[in-house]
């Protein structure tokens, strides 16, 4: 192929590369507020108060006054967003054996149902949202890696807290009955998510 012929033949090649690349794109489906970004009042407060559920209930802990930060860190600035992360403190951890373990799995669930999202790439076109999904246009940390990481973190830590409680009612813990063969599952169940939740990192 001569000189002349690649000359005229490289600028369609990068025109078409160019056009490909511009065509690609991440459809964001979003199960509420398709008007609202991670930046918005309505999101920084749910997201605030349930990052402080997982955090004082030892989704972060790492040992005696020692906690996973990167973690901590990644999740409260690149996932939410939010502009002050809470304070990681034994305090705090101390505070959180008094609350409910029902109020925290309810305000999980509320914060995964509310803002539960679908991504997909799509190139030259975007399809439909799946189900009852709406198309989010103006934020696309909405449907970030990062968020998404948060909220399977959410789904297994609220799992977790749940077969911990069985394991302490089991364990004849403030007056309840014991069961060994209930105690014994629930452990195991709390051993797989332990692990799988130590996979996502």
């Amino acid at each position: 192929m001569g000189l002349c012929h690649l000359a005229t033949l490289l600028p369609a090649v990068l025109a078409l590369r160019q056009a490909e690349e511009g065509g690609r794109g991440t459809l964001c489906c979003v199960s509420s507020y398709p008007d609202l970004g991670v930046q918005s009042s309505e999101f920084q407060k749910e997201a605030e108060k349930v990052l402080e559920d997982v955090a004082y209930t030892g989704a972060y802990y790492a040992g005696p006054k020692r906690y996973h930060s990167a973690r901590f860190r990644r999740h409260c600035k690149d996932a939410l967003h939010l502009k002050n992360c809470p304070s990681m403190d034994v305090t705090f951890m101390k505070i959180y054996e008094h609350v409910p373990l029902s109020d925290i799995e309810s305000r999980i669930d509320s914060f995964l149902t509310t803002w539960h999202f679908h991504s997909e790439s799509y190139w030259a076109f975007a399809g439909e949202c799946p189900g009852h999904l709406q198309r989010q246009k103006e934020d696309p940390s909405r449907c970030s890696e990062d968020l998404g990481h948060f909220m399977r973190m959410l789904e297994l830590w609220k799992d977790g807290l749940k077969y911990a409680d069985e394991v302490k009612k089991n364990s004849g813990f403030r007056g309840w009955l014991k069961d060994k063969k209930s105690k014994a599952l629930a452990e195991k169940k709390l051993e797989n998510i332990m692990a799988e939740l130590d996979a996502l990192w």
